[in-house]
């Protein structure tokens, strides 16, 4: 199922990088896709690409916790192991707010035609966990050599 869902999100990423982590790519269940994507910044084609996205993951019934990095940066688990330096990302989200199974989910406020808040790396919640995470895996584009 994910490999079809990731054909049908393929086309609306073209000119960006799309990078996954989490439990997708972790030894434990989960109920979501993380994944941030990196490149132009471009508001307009960004709100299209995040909404058409979101749009076909529902499709699928994946749950998309998917946003775009507004500051191109991208926390890895290698870099916070040597340094224990915490990464702030500034993301841009879908939409101002989502609700899912009653639970209402609200990301930041309106900058330049992208809803932004900033994220703070590692969350405790994974500091704490007796896991060893992977970095991210870039998916799009794929390099061949």
């Amino acid at each position: 199922m994910f490999q079809a869902w990731f054909d049908r999100i393929k086309p609306f990423l073209i000119g960006y990088e799309f990078w996954i982590y989490g439990g997708v790519i972790e030894d434990w269940l989960t109920f979501d896709v993380d994944a941030t994507i990196i490149g132009p910044n471009h508001p307009s084609h960004i709100n299209w690409m995040l909404d058409n996205i979101v749009r076909v993951s529902f499709e699928y019934g994946i749950f998309p916790d998917i946003k775009y990095s507004i500051d191109g940066k991208l926390f890895t688990w290698s870099d916070w192991i040597l340094t224990r330096k915490t990464v702030t990302c500034k993301y841009a989200y879908y939409q101002p707010h989502m609700r899912v199974n009653d639970k209402l989910i609200e990301w930041g406020t309106k900058e330049d035609g992208l809803w932004v808040q900033s994220r703070t790396w590692p969350m405790n919640k994974s500091i704490y966990k007796d896991h060893n995470f992977q970095d991210p895996l870039k998916l799009y584009p794929i390099s061949v050599i």
